[in-house]
């Protein structure tokens, strides 16, 4: 008889990082693989670099580490066994499919408790194509440890996957919730970064209803639901769907229709029975363990009533909202304050014609497109129509139009108090909102214009990180001189990052650095996750890192030129890098200046013309040409 030899092409595992991961989804992988690895009674302590310079991802635990037989059972494809029933794995496949999908080496490197050696095993995608029929095995190599530890370390690189800025803050975001039961319970440590993960928390209206529903066959799922304060029009609500403590899919339309009706209803429910595929990043809806958990989450009495609430409170769409933002007088509270801008604008998208109150009589406003006017009011016999206009400047110009609806409100009441004079009046004010939307604002790249100063070059990728925001957004409204965000600000994103403390810097005009940091310091506030400093020197610069393992540091220098941009362009920003950590004794980043110049410069970010002509006014252009030399 004769036989077909079945054994996998070498190029298998190249295949498998073709499920169709995003970015985060195989790094959760990678995470499920340390907490199962926890050891039980002690928090494991998870950290995730995401290596923008060197251009690698890693993932490390201090958990209880592999023997050879179980790092040789994870580096097999499906391998049965090894984890138990309760473990987030199932099928063998999410750490060789996670890692090939970000890059094209990986190397696992780990270490039990009590031993003295360490167990390093590397897959380089070119070398494991390049070995034709040579086998299926991976070498192994065997090293005394450095230090006491134990755990396990995957290091991705030659990355497949994008490292795109502000990434670390998604990340921590969603790591939040995905892994929120665990970091609620203490059972794990995550950081992205050096940063902590924090379970995320919702601004619920009321308490929690709890549920726990019994199934066919002994199982079990249980939860939450609740309502939001503000009914959500981006599509955030609806509830979390978990396997084991692990985010599967967020914000489901779980037993519930996607309507603004339901748009306040949130709630986690816990599907540990129900099968998932092979990759984690959705449940087999298809599968009858699906549908029964399905049919018994909406029935419940908790849910039923919680969906309920959410019509009564919630429903109505734009329309609604807008009715009871703008029902009250005309001096009411300003609505601005309770809505952004960007949600404004969606809901405003979903209003058409709605009642408004606090006018004589019943009055309505409608949104129209067309014609020259921000708005016009026709004072008819039974009611009062205010048409506002959204093509006009005037509409477009302001950042959050509920400002501008209010005000449109107030004129309208005003104008109907003197009917002979009413069209002379909306004339001139219509007339006024043109001029001052005339000129017509510029599309702003990250942030506007705040008097004379100017935002920082336009580069794609490249901005303030996002840490920041606050402080800066802060000072360009208070702060009465120059400052510019520089260094370790504007090139965060970039950096390496995985340090305990995070530093930061922002330069100011002689002379202001002490009322800066005044105000950034009560800005932060007492207790909070910033540390605020005014040119420190080496020894205050250590030992505040020393005393501020998972804050961050602000540095304020003062420098004789004024700075004419609110954020430093890429090639200043890196040579106020450059001196800091060579000149000022910040030396956290000295490893990584030569390859985050290779990679702003491949990135087009850097021109080194530009970046020459800066060093050599600045006096430093040996120290750039040397890092050049080291970046080739």
């Amino acid at each position: 008889m004769d036989t077909v030899d079945v054994t996998p092409d070498r190029s298998l595992i190249k295949k498998m990082g073709l499920a169709g991961y995003r970015t985060e989804q195989a790094v959760a992988e990678l995470v499920d693989n340390s907490i199962d690895a926890r050891v039980r009674g002690r928090t494991a302590h998870i950290d995730v670099e995401l290596g923008y310079a060197r251009r690698e991802i890693t993932v490390r635990d201090d958990c209880a580490g592999m023997t050879l037989a179980e790092l040789k059972n994870a580096l097999t494809i499906a391998a049965e066994g090894g984890k138990g029933g309760e473990s987030l794995g199932r099928f063998g496949m999410g750490l060789k499919s996670a890692c090939s999908a970000l890059g094209r080496r990986f190397s696992v490197t780990t270490a039990r408790e009590g031993t003295t050696i360490e167990r390093t095993a590397v897959y380089d995608e070119d070398d494991w194509l390049a070995g034709g029929s040579k086998g299926w095995s991976f070498g192994v190599e065997e090293a005394e440890k450095d230090a006491e530890w134990s755990g396990t370390a995957v290091k991705v690189e030659r990355l497949n996957v994008p490292l795109y800025p502000n990434q670390t803050t998604n990340f921590r975001k969603r790591f939040g919730i995905r892994y929120g039961p665990y970091l609620e319970r203490g059972e794990i440590a995550l950081r992205v970064n050096s940063r902590d993960c924090a379970p995320a928390k919702l601004e619920l209206d009321g308490e929690r209803e709890p549920f726990d529903i019994a199934l066919a066959r002994r199982n079990r799922i249980s939860g939450w639901v609740g309502l939001l304060r503000r009914r959500s029009v981006k599509g955030d609500y609806g509830i979390h769907l978990y396997r084991r403590g692990r985010l599967i899919r967020a914000f489901e339309k779980f037993g519930m229709r996607r309507h603004p009706a339901v748009a306040k209803t949130v709630g986690e429910a816990h599907l540990d029975h129900v099968p998932v595929n092979f990759h984690k990043t959705g449940f087999i809806e298809d599968s009858p363990e699906y549908a029964e958990a399905e049919a018994a989450f909406r029935n419940d009495p908790a849910v039923a009533s919680t969906l309920r609430r959410s019509v009564r409170s919630g429903g109505g769409g734009g329309a609604a909202e807008m009715e009871r933002i703008l029902g009250g007088p005309p001096n009411g509270a300003r609505p601005a304050a309770r809505m952004s801008a960007d949600e404004a604008r969606r809901m405003l998208g979903e209003a058409g014609t709605f009642r408004v109150g606090g006018l004589r009589g019943r009055a309505e406003m409608e949104f129209v497109s067309g014609g020259p006017a921000l708005y016009s009011v026709d004072g008819g016999k039974d009611v009062l129509k205010i048409t506002v206009n959204r093509d006009s400047r005037a509409f477009q110009t302001v950042k959050n139009p509920l400002s501008l609806i209010s005000m449109i409100k107030i004129e309208a009441g005003l104008a109907m108090e003197d009917p002979e004079r009413c069209g002379r009046f909306l004339e001139a004010r219509n007339e006024a909102w043109l001029d001052l939307a005339a000129p017509a604002r510029e599309p702003k790249f990250y942030y506007p214009d705040v008097g004379r100063r100017r935002r920082g070059p336009v580069a794609p990728g490249y901005s303030l990180d996002s840490s920041l925001v606050w402080l800066h957004d802060f000072l360009a409204e208070r702060f009465s001189h120059p400052f510019q965000f520089t260094g370790m600000s504007t090139l965060a994103p970039f950096l390496h990052n995985a340090y305990a403390v995070m530093v930061y810097s922002v330069q100011t005009a002689r002379g202001s650095g002490a009322e800066l940091h005044a105000m950034a310091a009560r800005k932060a506030g007492a207790g909070s996750g910033t540390v605020v400093l005014h040119e420190p020197g080496r020894g205050e610069m250590a030992a505040a890192a020393d005393l501020s393992r998972g804050k961050s540091i602000v540095v304020v220098r003062e420098r004789a030129e004024y700075p004419a941009t609110t954020w430093a362009s890429p090639e200043k920003a890196w040579l106020d890098l450059v001196s800091e950590v060579e000149c000022k004794g910040i030396g956290l980043y000295h490893d990584e200046l030569a390859p985050m110049l290779a990679y702003l410069v491949a990135a087009n970010h850097v021109d080194v013309g530009r970046l020459e002509a800066l060093a050599r006014r600045r006096r430093m252009l040996g120290r750039m040409r040397r890092h050049l030399e080291e970046a080739a």
